[in-house]
């Protein structure tokens, strides 16, 4: 029994001694850990993308009506497919191999034993390269390109009234997209699709997200110890129209939502100083007005960058400022958003036309260099922006009597003002204002038949009314294009698609005939719409404005269509 007892109590002994052993052991390899770098280092901003908690405002995915090119970086897709414009519209600033290769050149660590984890956020190292290579990430995170703080008043401008409609600061990095947005969101019905099968038909209701309210969307170019720098900025706001449901006739089908909008838009690319409040207005036919207002704000380093004793330079990506286009998708000819990329060389064709030596940021198509090369890439990218040339202009369209003169400053005292826009570009690149109703109507109605079943197939389309001015200022002058377009009433009837089917009566009961399949009418709608197509090009001068006039079905007879272009700027 003693044996017994005892050896029983150096079990336990030996079991608490191991125990402490263990801990002791812990212990001494936590304080290990603790002198010595962890080998998890974070990256911070330099391999996660950028994201957008507003959502992007964008009009329905409709085949017709009219959208803005240049709304979004090439190869990207555009906005309009999703209310909320995906996470690649806006890259980390660099890729896994980037970094990588960086680390490599400065001669820290091997590039095969780097291993980003969750999403890039952190970096798994060997130990004896953590404390270097966090030195260095933090380094990196300093000479990327400076963040801009964009400060935004939106204001619409009616006869009686003036409302701001959107007041936000937006902080987005030279080279990445970023935006700000005060919208409603709901659904709305927007077209119908439809399934037959023998004695049973069905229409499938296709639903869509619509947003209402007012965005702002920037993309900053700013070079380290430039005091002046350039913007990309979008401008969107999409009002409620007073348009209510369309009721279809077909029994299957009932109504739709006519998804009437009114849309103004301003897409231009901006010069402004560090503090400097630029100002740009747009008006339409509805006699209300627009007035943008930004102020940038960004800290201008005179001093080149420095990564581990070594010069370094990161250069985003630019689009060459193809700027903004207004397309008409209801033309007679499909028009294809993609067609009005400009032809120009890539950001990476022209650094290897160049002989600039880099390595790909990632798939931003950006570029960085360590060394000489870093010199020579920060001296392509001033010389590129030094060529830039700003230009502000201002278009005027009226209705006027004919022969009447404008004044000096352009406008036209005793004269309709039709449209108008105050928008700043570089030369060559695209601008463009518009003010538009845009909406949907039944035009037409296709018929789906199987034996004893029959469904008809509504085919929706859309309007857009109002005024688009596409703007491009070049040596020779300005070029415009767009339209200018009214309406009238929508116009509705009917019409009948089927004449019924009755069943075959019972010679043995008196009861009368049913219908087995109803006579149906269907709606279908037309409206009348006057246009005019603008397709001027003026010379451009700062002393008077250049005239266009030209006599339209578009004015009343004895009315005159007066355009107007004078350059503002110097």
């Amino acid at each position: 029994m003693e044996s017994t007892r005892s050896e029983s109590s150096r079990s336990r002994l030996c079991a608490v001694v191991g125990h402490v052993g263990l801990l002791a052991l812990l212990g001494a390899s936590l304080a290990a850990q603790q002198s010595s770098p962890s080998p998890f280092v974070r990256t911070s901003t330099l391999l996660r993308p950028a994201r957008h908690g507003e959502p992007y405002l964008a009009l329905p995915d409709f085949q017709n009506g009219r959208r803005l090119a240049g709304e979004i970086d090439v190869g990207l897709g555009f906005p309009e497919r999703d209310a909320v414009a995906p996470d690649s519209a806006s890259f980390a600033l660099l890729s896994v191999d980037a970094l990588a290769s960086i680390l490599q050149e400065l001669g820290t660590v091997d590039a095969s034993k780097l291993h980003a984890l969750q999403g890039g956020e952190h970096l798994l190292v060997r130990d004896e390269d953590a404390a270097v290579v966090a030195r260095l990430c933090r380094e990196l995170e300093a000479a990327m390109p400076p963040e801009v703080r964009c400060e935004f008043e939106v204001t619409v401008r009616a006869r009686d009234d003036a409302r701001v409609v959107m007041r936000r600061e937006i902080l987005a990095r030279s080279g990445q997209l970023a935006w700000g947005s005060a919208v409603e969101d709901s659904v709305a019905v927007t077209d119908f699709e439809v399934e037959i099968s023998q004695d049973a038909t069905a229409g499938n209701p296709v639903v869509q997200r619509v947003l209402h309210g007012a965005m702002v969307s920037v993309r900053p170019l700013v070079l380290a110890g430039d005091a002046r720098g350039f913007f990309e900025v979008l401008l969107r706001i999409v009002d409620r129209g007073d348009e209510g449901l369309v009721n279809l006739g077909e029994t299957t089908s009932g109504s739709f939502d006519r998804v009437h909008q009114r849309v103004r838009e301003l897409g231009v690319v901006l010069s402004a100083r560090v503090g400097e409040t630029v100002t740009h207005r747009f008006s339409g036919l509805d006699g209300s007005a627009v007035e943008l207002r930004m102020t940038p704000r960004w800290s201008a380093v005179p001093a080149p960058a420095s990564v581990g004793g070594r010069d370094f330079e990161y250069a985003p990506r630019w689009l060459d400022y193809r700027g903004y286009r207004s397309v008409d998708l209801d033309a007679v000819q499909p028009v294809e958003l993609g067609a009005f990329a400009p032809d120009v060389l890539s950001f990476s064709e022209s650094l290897e036309r160049s002989r600039v030596a880099f390595w790909k940021a990632g798939p931003s198509d950006g570029a960085v260099a360590v060394g000489d090369a870093a010199v020579q890439l920060r001296l392509f990218q001033q010389a590129r922006h030094a060529g830039l040339s700003p230009v502000v202009v201002r278009v005027v369209a009226y209705d006027a009597e004919p022969g009447q003169e404008p004044g000096a400053d352009g406008t036209m005292a005793n004269a309709t003002r039709l449209a108008s826009a105050e928008v700043a570009t570089l030369s060559g690149s695209w601008v463009a204002a518009t003010s538009y109703e845009e909406f949907s109507i039944v035009a037409d109605w296709d018929v789906e038949v199987a034996q004893g079943s029959r469904i008809g197939d509504p085919k929706i389309r859309r309007r857009a009314i109002g005024a688009a001015l596409n703007l491009r200022c070049t040596d020779a002058g300005v070029e415009i294009e767009g339209e200018l377009s009214t309406r009238g009433p929508i116009e509705s009837r009917r019409t009948r698609i089927g004449q019924g089917k009755f069943a075959t009566s019972n010679a043995k009961s008196s009861d009368a005939p049913s219908y087995v399949v109803p006579p149906e009418e269907v709606t279908i709608e037309s409206v009348r719409r006057s246009r005019q197509p603008l397709q001027i090009r003026l010379p451009l001068r700062r002393d008077q404005p250049a005239v266009f006039r030209a006599t339209t079905s578009f004015l009343p007879q004895g009315r005159e269509l007066v355009v107007t272009a004078q350059r503002l700027d110097g």
